[in-house]
């Protein structure tokens, strides 16, 4: 079993009663919706994350590594996919929770600001991480936009008005109220309170 997405709780809790050798977790390089037309716009980086949380690497994660290989597409394994999906949903909290000030996703491309306030409400999430044991310094890249928020805020804002890939993945995100960014918020949320979390940022 292939979990290919945003994960919050325990991955393998998630995922019970599967015994944890028969599942593998990742995440696509891609991003994209739905616009009003029911059409999808979205783009895809030719490579994905590939992971096993509390298990050495087996021969299930081989045969999917070997998978994604065959069809083209290189493979980063991630040696803290637990660390590294939680790293993520709080980004997307990030990106979310600005994404409602800014009355969406697509208001954002090309707005520095925008970019940057979102990487500040996730760099207060991280301490929510930590609590939960996630070792910051396993990763270093992935965290980089949280401790340069300013400076990525302004790449992030250039490429997403220059750079038809980058734009097209927030292009398509009008309503900033989705199941899916509510459903986040809300876990999110819950989680900061009650490991007593101070959260202004995403509070208000």
């Amino acid at each position: 079993m292939l979990v290919f997405g945003n994960v919050w709780e325990e991955p393998l809790t998630a995922v019970a009663p599967l015994p944890a050798e028969q599942v593998v977790f990742g995440f696509p390089g891609s991003g994209g919706g739905f616009g009003d037309d029911g059409v999808l716009s979205g783009a895809m980086l030719p490579s994905v994350i590939i992971g096993t949380p509390d298990v050495s690497p087996n021969r299930r994660e081989e045969e999917v590594l070997l998978a994604f290989r065959r069809a083209g597409l290189a493979v980063r394994r991630e040696k803290d996919i637990r660390g590294w999906l939680w790293l993520h949903f709080i980004a997307d909290a990030g990106m979310f929770d600005q994404a409602i000030r800014s009355g969406s996703l697509a208001n954002m491309t090309g707005d520095r600001r925008a970019f940057r306030d979102a990487f500040l409400t996730t760099r207060e999430l991280l301490p929510v991480l930590e609590a939960r044991g996630v070792d910051l310094r396993l990763h270093r890249n992935a965290t980089l936009p949280f401790r340069l928020p300013g400076l990525i805020a302004t790449a992030s804002a250039w490429a997403t008005r220059l750079i038809p890939m980058a734009g097209r993945s927030l292009a398509a995100h009008t309503d900033p109220h989705t199941p899916e960014a509510s459903a986040v918020l809300e876990d999110t949320l819950r989680e900061t309170r009650r490991l007593n979390i101070s959260t202004p940022r995403l509070e208000r």
